[in-house]
């Protein structure tokens, strides 16, 4: 505009990647970035406002490094943090990732579960910042392999276990059981209507 002012959709772009920039210097000097959705506060992309019933976290970037990234559904973005930051270190040790088995962890063991490409599919605003981050970098790599990180409780169960406490499910749902419903998508109706 001749004013100066930026159109809200300029705007919009400008800091959008703004936010792009600031992940890929996180994955340069890192190797990946930690995405929280839902959370509540502004300490990340995507993650200002209420917190919200269903959030989740995701990686961008280790992809690139040869491993699955990773998701959290539920939980803290505290804890979140750490179970990924552990998955990572214990990959980068040596370690296998393997899925459907018990990694013991400190404070608390762990599994990884495969995610079917249907949960990212159904809203690819799930994984929104990876998409944006290779196409703003001019990459087209394709699907993810996405790998959840699921905690046991105090007892030991995980989520998908028989005898696991049902609170411990609804606090961390599989999405390899349910790729659908996690977090619920939310359809909002246009606010620019074209004129007839």
């Amino acid at each position: 505009r001749e004013d100066g002012r930026m159109s809200s959709s300029a705007n919009f772009h400008h800091q959008l990647d703004r936010q792009l920039d600031q992940l890929g210097d996180v994955i340069d000097t890192h190797g990946y970035a930690i995405v929280p959705v839902g959370y509540g506060g502004c300490t990340a992309p995507r993650c200002c406002g209420p917190a919200s019933r269903q959030p989740w976290a995701y990686t961008v970037g280790l992809w690139t490094l040869g491993l699955p990234e990773l998701v959290v559904a539920g939980g803290t973005a505290t804890g979140a943090t750490e179970a990924i930051a552990w998955v990572v270190e214990h990959a980068r040790d040596g370690g296998d990732l393997p899925t459907d088995e018990r990694l013991a962890r400190p404070g608390g063991d762990v599994k990884l579960v495969d995610v079917p490409e249907e949960w990212v599919l159904t809203d690819p605003n799930r994984l929104g910042f990876w998409f944006a981050y290779h196409d703003h970098r001019g990459e087209r790599p394709g699907m993810p392999d996405v790998v959840q990180i699921v905690w046991a409780d105090t007892v030991g169960h995980f989520p998908d276990d028989a005898s696991s406490r049902r609170a411990i499910a609804d606090q961390q749902p599989v999405l390899r059981d349910d790729p659908f419903s996690y977090p619920h998508v939310e359809r909002v109706a246009s606010r620019h209507r074209r004129a007839a």
